[in-house]
């Protein structure tokens, strides 16, 4: 927004740029010491694993619809 044609607060720059000085931008901004970082990368493994677990929740809900038995659940005995 800030680099945009109607703001012109920071000049206009492609993506993969914009990215690069962002991840910089970052890493200076939440500079930690190095002892904090074994915590943090212990709760980004608890948290990619709770996500895991969504998106299999997700691809199986897909799969029993795409079958159709997402639909006959929903029926319930009528479809026996």
């Amino acid at each position: 927004m800030l680099g945009g044609k109607q703001i012109a607060v920071l000049p206009l720059t492609d993506v993969p740029t914009a990215m690069i000085v962002g991840t910089v931008l970052a890493l200076v901004v939440t500079r930690q010491s190095t002892g904090d970082h074994a915590e943090i990368l212990r709760r980004h493994g608890e948290a990619m694993a709770v996500i895991g677990l969504i998106v299999s929740a997700a691809v199986f809900t897909a799969g029993t619809t795409a079958m159709g038995l997402t639909d006959a659940s929903d029926r319930g005995d009528e479809g026996l």
